[in-house]
């Protein structure tokens, strides 16, 4: 979800360090995506190097014997991806909520499935009017599970960054704070399970995917765009469309923070 014309201006101004760190010393630039811009082929094509029609995930759901939409999972997936063939040439892996990674595969290492964030699978179901899977087992291996349970739960801060959106009044209307506050917050518990992992496995390949940044987009990328682009009855004011993008800017910051300490 990141795009250049949030993060170009921002290494240029010095904001995103880490992220910097990373360009200067290998390639960055915009990328040609799979159509259509769909979550899961987009990522399934990353992972696994082919097409959507060769890997099988072509969309969020597909229609089952009896005609009923239900999410693609793991099982769908007709080739293997990066993590199934290090696993098989004798590296460790540790993969972080990718997408269609539940049930987890077992691999040399650990796998965090993206079914670990509940509230999130549901909003997949709901968008895609399907019906999710039964829950059960997000954590290979198993005895990974409880710990974390116990990360998942943690609430102290990761970063120096503090949630811009938590009590942040300034905000467009139509911006859902609570939702975006819990973005946040899951973006921090994944990277905790990251860097657990990293300190107990020290996997060869870590694989973690942070949504947040996609997710806030949803909401604030507008304040990007000139006012006259909205309709009248979602026009924000300076003030709003200013407290958009700084928090939008922020939350660039976060991850980058992030990003350094991964």
């Amino acid at each position: 979800g990141a795009s250049m014309r949030v993060v170009a201006p921002m290494l240029e101004a010095g904001s995103l360090p880490n992220l910097a760190a990373l360009a200067q010393s290998g390639v960055h630039g915009t990328i040609r995506s799979q159509f259509p811009i769909d979550s899961p082929p987009v990522w399934n094509s990353i992972v696994t190097g082919v097409s959507p029609k060769r890997h099988g995930i072509p969309s969020f759901a597909y229609k089952d014997d009896a005609g009923e939409k239900r999410l693609f999972l793991s099982t769908h997936r007709k080739v293997p991806a990066v993590w199934n063939i290090l696993s098989q040439a004798g590296f460790s892996v540790g993969v972080v909520n990718f997408w269609n990674t539940y049930p987890p595969d077992r691999v040399s290492g650990v796998m965090i499935s993206d079914h670990v964030l509940a509230r999130e699978v549901a909003g997949r179901a709901m968008i895609s009017r399907a019906e999710a899977p039964q829950p059960g087992t997000t954590v290979y291996p198993e005895a990974w599970a409880e710990r974390i349970d116990g990360l998942l739960g943690e609430k102290t801060p990761l970063t120096h960054v503090a949630n811009p959106f938590r009590n942040n009044e300034k905000l467009p209307k139509w911006v859902l704070k609570r939702d975006l506050v819990r973005r946040y917050e899951e973006d921090a518990a994944l990277a905790r399970i990251a860097l657990a992992i990293e300190h107990e496995v020290r996997p060869d390949l870590m694989m973690v995917l942070l949504p947040g940044v996609d997710r806030v987009s949803h909401h604030l990328w507008g304040n990007l765009e000139p006012p006259e682009k909205y309709p009248p009855r979602l026009r924000p004011d300076d003030e709003a469309r200013a407290a958009g993008l700084t928090a939008l800017q922020d939350y660039y910051r976060y991850v980058d923070a992030i990003l350094g300490l991964l």
